[in-house]
């Protein structure tokens, strides 16, 4: 909710509000080089929405934890 918020009333592009919480304090804790966005040789933790995600009406899909599925709402 925090980078939609930085969207709606801050100003901020989406690519930017996403990277506030994802590449952004990876860098900061210095270990951006593992995590914080997807790209080959990094650890890909992520989340599938049902839509954009900084729509607060979407809702989470799946999550992928070290290459396994560890939630998935259609078997909820």
């Amino acid at each position: 909710f925090e980078a939609a918020k930085a969207v709606k009333y801050g100003g901020a592009t989406e690519e930017d509000a996403l990277k506030f919480v994802t590449l952004n304090p990876a860098k900061q804790l210095g270990i951006d080089r593992w995590v914080g966005s997807l790209e080959p040789g990094k650890d890909a933790d992520f989340a599938l929405w049902s839509g954009h995600p900084l729509d607060s009406r979407s809702v989470c899909l799946q999550t992928w934890i070290e290459g396994r599925k560890y939630f998935d709402r259609s078997l909820e």
